[in-house]
C-alpha cells in the first residue's frame, strides 16, 4: 500500500533551516534588550530634562535668559558681566562666543537662541534658574548703568554712560581722576562710630570704557 508522505514544513519547503529552540530564545533575548534599551533612553531623557530645567534648587547644568523673545544663555553662567545688551554682547563686551543657548541635557550650543517651549524647555519658558541672575534683597547698593525710570543719575566728563544706585532711591556720588571714574551709593548700615561717615558701596572703572556691576 501507498504511503502518504509527511508534509514538509514550510522552512524545509523553502529550503531554509527551522530555527532551534536556542535560536528562538535569542530572538527573544535580543528583543527583551531591544526593549530595555528603549526604556534605558527613554528614562536617560526624561532625566536630562530635568536636570536642565532644574533651577530653585540650583542643580541646573545650564541657565537661559529671555532676551528679545529668545532663549540665551545667561552671561552669568558663561562667567561675564551681566546684563545681556544683545545676543552677542555681555555687560558692554561683544564677543560672537556669547551667542550660546542651553540643550536639554545641559550642554550648550553656539551661534543662535531658542524660542521658549522648544527642545525640552517648558512651556513658555526657558532652560535653568533665570532668577540666579537677579538682583537679590540683601545685594549692596551699588553704582550701576541698569537704570530704573527716574532714578537719580550721575555723571561725569568723558564718560558716555550715567550711573544710578541699584536701589533706585539714592542718589548716586561720582569722580573723575586721572581717567578712573569713582561711583558710589549710601549703603543701608551704620557708620561703626557716631562721627564717621555713611557707609558706602564703591565702584571704581575707567572713564572712557565703563564696565558696569550688577548685584
Amino acid at each position: 500500500a501507498a504511503v502518504a508522505a509527511e508534509p514538509k514544513k514550510s522552512c524545509e519547503a523553502e529550503g531554509g533551516r527551522c530555527p532551534s529552540i536556542s535560536d528562538e530564545l535569542e530572538e527573544g533575548d535580543q528583543a527583551s534588550l531591544l526593549m530595555r534599551g528603549a526604556a534605558t533612553k527613554a528614562h536617560d531623557h526624561a532625566a536630562a530634562a530635568e536636570v536642565a530645567v532644574a533651577g530653585v534648587n540650583g542643580t541646573a547644568k545650564c541657565n537661559e535668559v529671555k532676551y528679545q523673545g529668545l532663549c540665551y544663555r545667561s552671561c552669568t553662567d558663561m562667567g561675564e558681566m551681566e546684563p545681556r545688551r544683545s545676543p552677542s554682547n555681555c555687560g558692554g563686551v561683544t564677543s560672537y562666543k556669547f551667542i550660546q543657548r542651553c540643550n536639554e541635557d545641559g550642554t550648550t550650543a553656539v551661534g543662535a537662541g531658542s524660542a521658549p517651549g522648544l527642545s525640552g524647555r517648558p512651556m513658555g519658558a526657558c532652560f535653568g534658574e533665570e532668577p540666579m541672575i537677579a538682583t537679590s534683597a540683601t545685594a549692596p547698593n551699588m553704582c550701576t548703568t541698569d537704570c530704573k525710570f527716574g532714578a537719580p543719575k550721575t555723571s561725569v566728563t568723558g564718560c558716555r554712560k550715567k550711573f544710578c544706585c541699584s536701589d533706585g532711591k539714592s542718589t548716586p556720588q561720582s569722580t573723575a581722576t586721572d581717567g578712573e571714574l569713582a561711583c558710589s551709593c549710601p549703603l543701608d548700615t551704620k557708620p561703626l562710630m557716631p562721627w564717621l561717615p555713611q557707609p558706602t558701596g564703591l565702584l571704581k572703572t575707567t572713564v572712557k570704557n565703563p564696565c558696569n556691576t550688577v548685584c
